[in-house]
């Protein structure tokens, strides 16, 4: 099936689909494309994690799900697919217990959100807490609620599905 104008190609399971895209992503947190060749090439980027060396240092992200409650449609969220940076303690506690259904009970880490959403204020470096869930779903990524950023309040209080499709607009699907 060819899309037409009114269709989107998922880029998950790669089947067009008409309406509006309830999630969008990324495929490596905004430090990957911004690393050295060199760097990247000693690094590690899969579809859930990335090991980044930055000179002696690593970095360490998780991909995670930044959900906004749609207020239009109650029971139904709008999903930002988002990487955050772990802290290295952070990191082995999430790669000890992967694949272990414990994982559901570990406490949320503290990370930072890295990717660049379109808010108009930066959100790359936002504080954000890091739930994990259980095997096989990606951690919940949660903006600290405490933040005057507008994706904060809007993980908080819900958005629109005005505001999807200005989503969608901005991601030309």
């Amino acid at each position: 099936m060819t899309p037409s104008s009114a269709d989107w190609v998922c880029g998950t399971c790669g089947s067009a689909h008409s309406g509006l895209a309830f999630g969008f992503g990324f495929d490596a947190p905004v430090w990957w494309s911004a690393a050295s060749e060199d760097d990247r090439a000693k690094g590690a980027l899969n579809a859930d994690t990335c090991v980044l060396p930055v000179g002696e240092e690593l970095h360490y992200f998780v991909r995670g799900a930044l959900e906004l409650p749609l207020r239009d449609l109650p029971g139904e969220v709008f999903t930002w697919n988002v990487w955050a940076s772990l802290s290295p303690a952070s990191w082995e506690l999430t790669t000890a217990h992967w694949d272990d259904p414990a994982r559901v009970e570990l406490e949320p880490m503290f990370g930072w959100l890295s990717n660049s959403l379109p808010y108009g204020i930066e959100t790359t470096n936002l504080a954000v807490r890091v739930h994990t869930r259980a095997p096989g779903t990606i951690p919940a990524i949660e903006v600290d609620p405490s933040s005057e950023h507008p994706l904060a309040k809007e993980q908080l209080n819900g958005i629109t599905l005005h505001r999807v499709d200005r989503y969608n607009k901005i991601a030309g699907a």
